[in-house]
């Protein structure tokens, strides 16, 4: 039997930096473990290692994230109508593409759903694939809570267009395609967000992010290591972390810090700020490497509490990676009141502690609440990462994306489902 075609296409999968990569590792590997035959399609200039790793295609011309031209009064729709068009441009490349074909699209932005709305609008009805694309930040709204629960504001296309663009290209799927792209998140709250956005349906996949190592009980580890980890950016609160750092290293001596930053150059200033403290204390490690999955296993063992001092409101409808790596690997957690991060911590065990307000000293009360409970807190999320691996991971990803195709998709792999 010939194996069936999976493709992985992300156009954001340039380097090891953010997501991308770790993302693929896990679903594109659990498809050739199936015997699926595995196409991942990158951006066209991705790092030669990691093209080798994942065996990528150089493919996709328009980066995920490249959102304006340059143009002050209609960059964003310049960019919006640019990239659509290079991306379905690129699509259409694919050869004799079918119902038998799966497309897994990763990371998506309006110009992506875009794309794959016209260039599937365009093709044969016996010839639709099923395409299975996802959405990785919020879309774009601020939430308001009320008596009534949750409402959604769309904000001022000058300032974030994705509501509006998102919008736009869903009123693009046409009816018959409509079975045959189904739009998805890794977070309730996040596709209930989308669905109000796109008035389309949204479903909900399991998270593909799953331990890679033994799991461990951190319980009566000394001294603890406090981590932040990942590509660090100011909605991601890093500005926070020279003071929290500061305060913690003063009023403990049972304790190290970890700082990661894949990205130094991006916030010199708070990076350099880091670097002064380092020099004067050498219980705080700044590690300023790009992470492959080796380096990031090394950041992941030696992190005993991970601190998530993100600023921004979008993560009430935004999911974390290294939130779901901590979780998976049974690190307990340090996050922000109200967001996704801080439902995860409650459905998997409780393993962690909330700060209230984006500032230093709302942290440092938070991770001294954590400290002074860690080692129950460790054994809450040992507990916790064994319910992560029975609901999570690449095989249930697998099987949960599988069971989205039409019949024609799946009958060779004897997955039952109904018609579309």
């Amino acid at each position: 039997m010939t194996a069936k075609r999976f493709f992985y296409a992300d156009p954001g999968l340039a380097e090891n930096l953010g997501h991308h990569a770790n993302n693929c590792r896990f679903i594109a590997g659990e498809a050739r473990k199936r015997g699926f035959n595995v196409q991942v399609l990158s951006f066209a200039d991705i790092a030669p290692g990691l093209k080798a790793e994942l065996g990528a295609i150089p493919f996709f011309r328009a980066l995920t994230a490249w959102s304006n031209d340059g143009d002050p009064v209609c960059g964003w729709l310049n960019a919006f109508h640019i990239v659509a068009e290079i991306t379905r441009e690129d699509l259409s490349r694919i050869s004799d593409i079918g119902p038998d074909d799966i497309m897994y699209f990763s990371s998506a932005l309006p110009p992506q759903l875009m794309a794959l709305a016209q260039w599937m609008g365009g093709l044969p009805r016996d010839k639709l694939p099923l395409v299975v694309v996802e959405f990785g930040i919020d879309p774009g709204v601020d939430v308001q809570r009320g008596p009534n629960g949750l409402s959604y504001v769309i904000r001022d296309p000058r300032v974030d267009a994705r509501a509006t663009l998102f919008r736009s290209a869903a009123a693009r799927i046409a009816g018959p395609v409509a079975p045959w792209l189904q739009m998805i998140t890794f977070d309730e709250d996040s596709s209930t967000a989308y669905r109000a956005v796109l008035g389309k349906p949204v479903g909900v996949l399991p998270t593909p992010r799953v331990a890679t190592a033994p799991r461990r009980n951190r319980n009566g580890k000394r001294p603890v290591t406090v981590a932040a980890l990942g590509h660090q950016r100011p909605e991601k609160g890093y500005q926070f972390m020279p003071e929290v750092a500061r305060q913690l290293l003063e009023a403990r001596d049972d304790i190290r810090i970890l700082c990661h930053n894949g990205d130094p150059g991006g916030m010199e200033p708070t990076q350099q700020a880091l670097r002064m403290l380092a020099a004067t204390d050498p219980r705080l490690v700044l590690d300023e490497r790009l992470a492959d999955g080796a380096v990031w296993q090394q950041l992941l063992d030696a992190s005993d509490l991970i601190v998530l001092p993100y600023a921004s409101a979008r993560f009430a409808i935004s999911y974390s990676a290294v939130a779901v790596e901590a979780v998976a690997n049974a690190i307990p957690l340090v996050v922000p009141a109200g967001t996704s991060m801080a439902r995860l911590v409650q459905e998997f065990g409780g393993a962690g502690t909330m700060f209230d307000r984006p500032e230093p000293c709302s942290i440092v009360d938070a991770t001294q609440r954590a400290l002074q409970r860690f080692d129950q807190l460790a054994t809450m999320a040992y507990s916790g990462s064994e319910l992560w691996g029975q609901m999570h991971g690449p095989h249930n990803v697998l099987d949960a994306i599988l069971a989205l195709a039409p019949r024609k998709a799946v009958e060779t792999f004897g997955i039952a489902v109904a018609a579309a």
